[in-house]
């Protein structure tokens, strides 16, 4: 849940302020997605994802 990363601490949120989005953050996957990604990134992640499954 974005409001409890380590980032916004000092805000002083709990997951019952949000429990809606740690409910969530709990039964997705969050992957690394961002326009500077590395194709070398990409392949990292997609590694690990199928590796994970196999």
């Amino acid at each position: 849940a974005l409001p409890l990363l380590p980032a916004y601490d000092r805000l002083g949120h709990t997951r019952e302020d949000f429990p809606n989005a740690w409910q969530a953050s709990q039964e997705i996957l969050s992957l690394p997605l961002y326009p500077e990604l590395p194709e070398a990134g990409v392949e990292r992640i997609c590694q690990s994802i199928a590796r994970f499954y196999s």
